[in-house]
């Protein structure tokens, strides 16, 4: 099932490393991600910020734009029914009126709110922008995604470190199996990484938007 589409380095022991040749400079220090380190919201013009905010009910305040999927684009934004930070999964307007794509998008809330694990991003709940674009209410994980982890680890990642987010992937993923759920996926963007409660690395599973749902469609083009 999992298809590598980035390496994950894993670092070499100090004794295997090459050394610094005499002369050259030495290279400039990767700034390593601290416990509790989030990436930054993206930049959005206010303009289409409050455009976005108009399509949505009162309940839901927009904090900024977190990141953009194939299908959707994600804001942090504060639900105050809930009284809680939570991710807002929006539909592009590229598909707004693209019902095949709509069924794609819900197919996604179906398939990840039937897991209940917490290695895998939790569906809060599933609603219609006055626009018609669906959306989905996610819980928000504080963290980085493992491409960006790696991208500040030029040296690669510790093993011990290595073998423990992946056997938390492999908890995450084993549990949508039971399901009946199979991601079809797998990159290292579609891994964020937490601190939990005891500030432990916790991973967790985003974007089941491409799952084959055993017995059912596994295809809607």
């Amino acid at each position: 099932e999992v298809v590598a589409r980035e390496q994950i380095r894993v670092r070499q022991p100090p004794a295997l490393q090459a050394t610094q040749t005499l002369g050259q400079p030495a290279p400039a220090p990767v700034r390593t991600p601290a416990p509790g380190d989030v990436a930054p919201l993206l930049v959005v013009p206010r303009t289409d910020l409050a455009k976005v905010q108009a399509e949505l009910p009162a309940r839901y305040r927009l904090l900024g734009l977190q990141g953009r999927g194939g299908m959707g684009v994600v804001f942090k934004c504060r639900d105050d029914s809930l009284d809680r930070v939570v991710a807002l999964k929006l539909m592009s307007e590229h598909y707004a009126t693209d019902t095949t794509a709509q069924k794609r998008f819900l197919r996604e809330a179906r398939a990840q709110a039937t897991i209940n694990h917490p290695n895998v991003a939790t569906i809060l709940n599933v609603e219609v922008a006055t626009s018609g674009r669906p959306f989905l209410v996610m819980e928000f994980v504080e963290g980085r995604d493992l491409k960006e982890i790696l991208r500040l680890e030029p040296d690669g990642l510790d093993p011990v470190r290595v073998c423990e987010l992946m056997l938390q992937a492999c908890a995450g993923l084993s549990e949508a199996h039971t399901a009946g759920i199979i991601h079809r996926d797998l990159k290292p963007s579609n891994f964020i990484v937490q601190r939990d409660h005891k500030g432990q690395e916790q991973l967790k599973i985003l974007d089941l938007g491409l799952a084959k749902i055993a017995g059912g469609a596994t295809d809607l083009r």
